[in-house]
C-alpha cells in the first residue's frame, strides 16, 4: 500500500534550500543513503532513496488560511505560532512517498526532510505545519511547530523513541462538570489507527498528557496488542482499560476511549496482568505541559 506524508514550512522570501547543503544532512545525520536520481527543475528538487522518494517544492505566496487557523488556535506548545507564521510570504512543501513502508517509517523519513530544510542556510523558516498524511487537512487541525523546536524534538528520533509530539496533537479541553476535562488526539488517523481519548478527574492535566503521550507511543510501535474493548498492562502497577466509543467532543467520530484510573492494587490483579501484553522497555517521557486553563467546551 502506498504511503505518503508532507509538511509545510512557511519562510520568509522565496529562496530555494541550497541542495548540497540539504543532502549533506541527510546522508551525515540522517544516514539516508543512497540519494540517487535527484532533479531540480522549476523550484522543486526530487530524489530516491532506497524504496522512497522525496520531494521539495518551493511555492510562492502564503499558505492557506484555512490550513492555518485551527493548528495555530490550538497551539498551546507555541502560543506565538499565529503572530510569528503571518509573517511568512512563501512557503515549501516536502514530502516523502514510499510503496512499501508502513506510515511510521515514511514519517520518520519526512521529519529528517523537514529538519534538514528548517536547517538549511538558504531560507529563513518560520514556522512547520505538519499535515501528514492529510495533506487537505480533513478530518485533523494538523499541528505547527516553530522550526527550532521541531529540529531539537527530531534529534534522535526512531521507532524507540517516535516524535510524536510533532505529529499528533494532544488537546485537553475542560468540561463544566466540576473539575472533569477531556484530553484528545488529533492526528492519529494518518497512520491509519483510531484517535485517543481519555477523561482527567482529580489528576492534572501533565499527567494525563503523559500517560496518554506514553499509550500512543505504544499504540503506533504495537498496533496489533491494542483492541478494542479490552484491558492492558503497561507497567507493574497499572493497567488501562480501552472502550471502542463515540467521542465526546465529536459524536461523530469513533475514538478509543481510555480509562487510566484502573490501578492494580492486590495480587490477584497481578496475576491478571501477567497474562496480557505488555511494555518490556520504556516509553519517552512527553516533552511539554498543557496548560492549565484549558478551553471549555
Amino acid at each position: 500500500m502506498s504511503q505518503i506524508q508532507t509538511a509545510i514550512i512557511a519562510v520568509t522570501d522565496n529562496r530555494f534550500p541550497v541542495i548540497d547543503e540539504l543532502v549533506d544532512y541527510l546522508t551525515d545525520f540522517c544516514s539516508v543513503q543512497p540519494i540517487d536520481k535527484l532533479t531540480f527543475e522549476a523550484n522543486k528538487l526530487t530524489f530516491r532513496s532506497g524504496s522512497a522518494t522525496y520531494a521539495v517544492t518551493l511555492f510562492e505566496g502564503k499558505i492557506p488560511t484555512e490550513l492555518l487557523r485551527a493548528p495555530c488556535s490550538l497551539a498551546w506548545h507555541w502560543p506565538e505560532a499565529a503572530l510569528e507564521i503571518q509573517k511568512h510570504s512563501s512557503h515549501i512543501i516536502a514530502g516523502v512517498l514510499d510503496e512499501s513502508a508502513g506510515a511510521v517509517d515514511v514519517a520518520l523519513r519526512l521529519t529528517q526532510l523537514t529538519s534538514a530544510v528548517c536547517v538549511n542556510s538558504g531560507i529563513s523558516p518560520l514556522g512547520v505545519l505538519w499535515t501528514g498524511g492529510k495533506a487537505d487537512n480533513q478530518g485533523a487541525p494538523g499541528c505547527v511547530h516553530s522550526p527550532k523546536e521541531f529540529v531539537s524534538h527530531s534529534l534522535g528520533a526512531s521507532r524507540d523513541a517516535l516524535p510524536i509530539e510533532l505529529w499528533v496533537s494532544f488537546l485537553p479541553v475542560a468540561s463544566r462538570n466540576n473539575n472533569q476535562f477531556i484530553m484528545t488526539t488529533r492526528g492519529l488517523e494518518a497512520f491509519g489507527v483510531k484517535e485517543l481519548e481519555t477523561t482527567g478527574q482529580g489528576q492534572s492535566p501533565q499527567w494525563v498528557y503523559e500517560h496518554l503521550f506514553n499509550f500512543a507511543h505504544f499504540y503506533l510501535t504495537h498496533p496489533e496488542d491494542v483492541k478494542e474493548n479490552q484491558t492492558i498492562g503497561m507497567s507493574n502497577d497499572e493497567k488501562i482499560d480501552i472502550l471502542a466509543a463515540s467521542s465526546r467532543l465529536d459524536p461523530n467520530k469513533d475514538v478509543l476511549m481510555l480509562n487510566f484510573d484502573a490501578i492494580e492494587t492486590n495480587r490477584q490483579i497481578e496475576e491478571e496482568r501477567s497474562k496480557l501484553p505488555g511494555v518490556e522497555t520504556p516509553l519517552p517521557t512527553a516533552p511539554d505541559s498543557p496548560p492549565d486553563d484549558l478551553p471549555t467546551f
